[in-house]
């Protein structure tokens, strides 16, 4: 009977120990699952945050795009990709004499960097950042709303 009573004296203290560190590991748990709930809010916040500025984005490009380029750009499903930009064109000037064509061609391409679909920066043309998209646009138009990249340092 000594022994009986022993055994489940013994038996009810792994019991109870056994429960203590499930309520320990429940309770790191839960401290877990409230974290992983607060990093889903702001990631859904910021999420909603990047989605309207997105929108904005295509409104703003819409209204700057010619009437027959809106119609290619609209389609009946938001899209995250904004496949074309606005195409500045320059002013009616002479003809550069002969001498000057070298030097026109040359400024053209130092007065023209490239923007990405979703960057903040504007670019040279081989900057590795444009891999995913390209667009060409004025240095001067550039200026006035991106910063230039600290990667291949165009003109600023």
């Amino acid at each position: 009977m000594r022994k009986l009573s022993l055994f489940l004296l013994i038996l009810i203290i792994l019991i109870f120990s056994a429960c203590s560190n499930d309520a320990d590991i429940i309770e790191s748990l839960n401290k877990e699952i409230a974290d992983l709930n607060a990093k889903v809010s702001i990631l859904t916040e910021e999420n909603n945050t990047l989605k309207n500025e997105l929108e904005q984005l295509v409104n703003q490009q819409k209204t700057e795009l010619p009437e027959e380029e809106t119609d290619a750009v609209e389609s009946p499903s938001p899209s995250p990709t904004i496949t074309t930009a606005p195409t500045l064109t320059p002013s009616p000037s002479p003809l550069p004499a002969p001498t000057d064509v070298a030097t026109t061609e040359s400024e053209e391409k130092e007065n023209t960097v490239y923007i990405t679909n979703t960057g903040t920066k504007y670019h040279r043309a081989d900057c590795r950042h444009l891999s995913k998209s390209k667009i060409p646009i004025d240095l001067e138009s550039a200026k006035e709303k991106y910063s230039p990249c600290g990667t291949c340092k165009p003109p600023s």
